[in-house]
């Protein structure tokens, strides 16, 4: 048996196992073209993080030139902007949820810290990039069952 989820991201998002209520405001991380380095993402992402909500990140798409941003990318980007910025919001040490595939009948879920994360191969597209807020003790378990997340997280919880 699976799940259909209603044809939104928001609703597919709870197989990750992250309580849909405690989620912030999302962002979308764009691909930074020659002038243009937006960061926006990240000052969503740490006001989120201030009042324990959970981020979730749209990964851009280049539809005409079939491009689509991979979560490693992000995390790629996002780790440029903490070194400029160096504010501690996204760090290699910072915990993510990366949902592959949503909505579909094969979708990948894997959680773990960036250092880690950012070598793996989530397979084909799109992606979603979540930077988890303040843990609930049943969202920690969750990932550690059901994606793979390092049991350290229950001791951060």
């Amino acid at each position: 048996s699976y799940v259909i989820h209603a044809p939104s991201i928001y609703s597919a998002v709870a197989i990750t196992g992250l309580q849909i209520y405690k989620f912030g405001k999302s962002a979308t991380v764009a691909y930074p073209e020659k002038n243009w380095f937006p960061t926006s993402h990240y000052d969503t992402i740490k006001k989120n993080k201030e009042r324990g909500l959970h981020t979730l990140l749209f990964l851009d798409i280049k539809a005409e030139q079939g491009k689509y941003m991979t979560a490693n990318e992000a995390m790629e980007i996002l780790l440029q902007i903490e070194e400029k910025k160096k504010e501690e919001v996204f760090t290699e040490d910072t915990l993510v949820v990366v949902l592959a595939r949503a909505g579909s009948l094969n979708p990948t879920i894997k959680a773990g810290y960036v250092k880690d994360m950012i070598k793996e191969d989530f397979g084909k597209q799109p992606h979603i990039l979540i930077v988890p807020g303040r843990l609930h003790i049943v969202e920690a378990e969750y990932l550690v069952a059901f994606a793979d997340a390092p049991e350290q997280i229950l001791k951060e919880v």
